[in-house]
């Protein structure tokens, strides 16, 4: 049995052949270098990134819950903002 390779995809497959190029070795190292995100049993490993994004998104898993979560923040604070300036006014 034989594997053939396409051949678009022989440039990132080039770092198996000498002599390498910088930019081959670069892309080798960066390849190497990434961490897994979860852990020897699977578990995800959650990290500083994961919480910021959760907060940043308030629980929305996608773009449209993140921003109709927001705007319900954001209009419950502008209307106890105007309560509060009705409540100066008197």
């Amino acid at each position: 049995m034989v594997c053939q390779t396409p051949a678009w995809f022989e440039p990132f497959l080039r770092v198996r052949y000498l002599p390498y190029r910088q930019q081959e070795a670069d892309r080798a190292a960066a390849l190497v270098m990434k961490k897994p995100d979860f852990d020897r049993a699977g578990r995800p490993v959650r990290g500083f990134s994961y919480w910021l994004g959760l907060l940043a998104r308030l629980g929305g898993r996608g773009p449209r819950g993140a921003l109709l979560r927001w705007g319900l923040v954001l209009s419950a604070w502008y209307l106890g903002l105007l309560g509060k300036l009705t409540d100066l006014r008197r």
